[in-house]
């Protein structure tokens, strides 16, 4: 994660803009997409810290609760990389679950 000079949040790649990624920004005026950035960069978090469990279940949440919205696809998106990382680790019991658990 990395804070620039116009105080944008970024996490591998994908920035907030300080408008919507502001604390100072009443509530409600942050919007349900505001709130499913959170979230994706919470689980991007988990990532990062190899708590995996927190990560996939993040994940998971918004790939199928809101499959329509870009933090969703996104979600799914980084589901697929974390079976593709269990493959490539041997992992194959923990990549199949989560293959299946994604059909």
């Amino acid at each position: 994660m990395t804070v620039n000079s116009d105080d944008a949040i970024q996490i591998r790649g994908n920035a907030l803009p300080p408008e919507s990624g502001s604390f100072s920004t009443p509530p409600r005026a942050r919007g349900e997409e505001w709130v499913l950035a959170r979230l994706l960069q919470m689980a991007d978090s988990h990532r990062a810290a190899d708590a995996l469990r927190q990560a996939e279940e993040m994940y998971s949440h918004l790939a199928e609760e809101y499959p329509d919205t870009p933090q969703g696809q996104e979600a799914h998106e980084r589901l697929l990389e974390l079976c593709e990382s269990y493959e490539r680790a041997g992992n194959l019991h923990q990549a199949r679950a989560w293959y299946e658990r994604m059909l």
